[in-house]
Order: structure tokens, then C-alpha cells, then sequence
């Protein structure tokens, strides 16, 4: 493949009067890890939303390996390869671990509804069970699959929410904040994870996160947002060297 695997050029969102997307641009690699990082309300979330399809965007373009999503609906887009986990936790209480992996793979498919159950289709097949369990090993989730995920912890649940986004198979995942919940110990397995899946998989990553010890493990480059915009682009190291980045992200040194 030529070029960026993802591509989001000159992405521009209004809320009113507010501009909370203003004309940012990013590409991602296969295999590689962009971090997203800036100070709350910057946009980072938004831009996810745009590139997922869950909002439509009132300017620019967004290419998944050079093909264009910006007509297709969510659904559609997470069918092509792109997949998200969620700042503000995204999980069915009442569904169990493995329940979760087994639906996403029927979602991703488009086979729901009462005529696969009526063919007799509506179990699921050995491949799906076996592809569940295969990345609840990999996240470390196979001794609670039978869990309800309504009675496990936050940081559990981010990694069923990780759980679920891999298990389609995803080329692109967009991985907001996924180590809000977790402590230092499962933050570092978790970033271990995140390089194992890009290197070994060649998933592309963008990850959203506020933790910037594990931004700076996991990430190849770096762009930092404010007020809607990329303020700076580049290693960890070099964006964090850009007065502005400091002042806006980090705060002004006392």
C-alpha cells in the first residue's frame, strides 16, 4: 500500500458558533501509533467521532487507504476496518465479557435479526467463539468471560471495550483514553498491548490519552490540539519542546 493507511485532511466541525474542529489534518501509517494529546475540550474526541462517522463533518475528507468514507454512515465505516473505543464508557451492563465479542462480530457482519435465528443461524459458529477467545487471551480477559460486565470494575471494562474493538479485526483503531480506569501497573500492559497489536498485526492507532508516560512509550508521532487546532506536530520530544504546547497543554512554568 502507497501512502497513509488512514488520511483526514482539512477536517472543520461547527457546534453553533462554536468551532470545535477547525481544519485539522492527520495521517496515519500501517502499524503505526499517532498520539493525540492536548488539554480538555481541544477537539481530540470530536475528530474521532468525525473519522468513525458518528457526526458528519462540515469540511474535509477522510480516506481509509485511499478510498473515500465521508458518505458512509458509522455502521459502514466500522465494516471497512475502522474501529473506536470511547472516553465515556460504551458497554451492555447486563451482557457478559464474551457476549460483548460475540455480538460485535455479528454487528460487523450485518447479520442480526430474527431471520438468522430463524434459519437456525443465530448460535455462534466455531470461528466466532474461537476468535473471541483468542483476543480475550491476548487482553488478559479469559478467566472472567462468563462475567457480567455490569458487576466488574471501570479499568475492566475499558479492556472489554478494547476486547470488543479488536475481536472485527480493525485496520484503524481510534483508542480514546483507554487507560482512564486502569492503574500504573495495567497502563504499562496496556500500552505493551497497543505496540504488540501495530507490530505484529499492523493495526494503525490513534490513541487519545492524558497519560503521557504511556503517550510517550507507545506513540510513533505526536500531534497536540488546542482550541480546535494541530498547534504541533511531530516526535514526543519535539512537541514538547514547542513553547506553545507547554503553555497551552502542560501550563505555563511557574
Amino acid at each position: 500500500m502507497s501512502g497513509p493507511r488512514l488520511s483526514a485532511s482539512s477536517l472543520t466541525k461547527r457546534f453553533g458558533g462554536l468551532v470545535a474542529v477547525d481544519d485539522v489534518s492527520i495521517e496515519i501509517a500501517e502499524g503505526e501509533c499517532l498520539g493525540l494529546i492536548g488539554p480538555n475540550g481541544a477537539g481530540k474526541t470530536t475528530v474521532f467521532a468525525l473519522i468513525a462517522g458518528e457526526i458528519e463533518a462540515d469540511a474535509g475528507t477522510i480516506l481509509l487507504e485511499g478510498e473515500h468514507l465521508e458518505s458512509l454512515p458509522a455502521y459502514r465505516r466500522a465494516r471497512k476496518g475502522v474501529a473506536r473505543t470511547y472516553q465515556r464508557l460504551e458497554v451492555f451492563p447486563e451482557m457478559t465479557v464474551l457476549e460483548h465479542l460475540l455480538f460485535a462480530q455479528t454487528a460487523h457482519r450485518g447479520s442480526t435479526g430474527v431471520v438468522r435465528d430463524v434459519l437456525g443461524k443465530g448460535r455462534p459458529s466455531v470461528d466466532e467463539l474461537g476468535r473471541a477467545e483468542a483476543v480475550l487471551e491476548r487482553i488478559g480477559l479469559s478467566a472472567q468471560a462468563s462475567t457480567v460486565v455490569g458487576t466488574m470494575s471501570l479499568g475492566s471494562c475499558r479492556l472489554v471495550e478494547l476486547a470488543r474493538a479488536l475481536v472485527t479485526s480493525p485496520k484503524v483503531l481510534l483508542a480514546d483514553e483507554p487507560s482512564s480506569g486502569l492503574d500504573s501497573y495495567e497502563t504499562r500492559d496496556l500500552g505493551e498491548l497497543l505496540t504488540e497489536l501495530r507490530e505484529t498485526q499492523g493495526i494503525s492507532i490513534a490513541l487519545v490519552e492524558h497519560d503521557l508516560t504511556m503517550v510517550r512509550a507507545v506513540a510513533d508521532r505526536v500531534a497536540v490540539m488546542d482550541l480546535g487546532r494541530v498547534i504541533a506536530s511531530g516526535t514526543y520530544d519535539q512537541v514538547m519542546a514547542v513553547d506553545r504546547v507547554r503553555s497551552a497543554y502542560l501550563g505555563n512554568p511557574t
